[in-house]
């Protein structure tokens, strides 16, 4: 997809993305979102793209945490 393409795709859903989180500063709702994959598989950009969507002065209850490792033993 052609960068141009892309951000037009995209501008909808960002201005989706902040009504939802406008919605949920003004209900008291609370959402969880749990992107889970290996290592290098984009996770960190993709939470990133989205936090920058966010309007910085309510972003400040938007927070990512990594979870820790599997033992390995659990790995197999």
């Amino acid at each position: 997809m052609k960068k141009k393409n892309y951000e037009e795709a995209l501008a909808p859903l960002r201005v989706e993305l902040n009504n939802l989180a406008h919605w949920l500063q003004h209900t008291g709702q609370r959402m969880l979102v749990i992107f889970e994959g290996c290592d290098a598989a984009g996770k960190g950009g993709c939470i990133n793209a989205i936090a920058e969507t966010l309007s910085p002065r309510p972003a400040s209850w938007c927070c990512s945490t990594a979870a820790g490792t599997t033992a390995p033993a659990s790995r197999r």
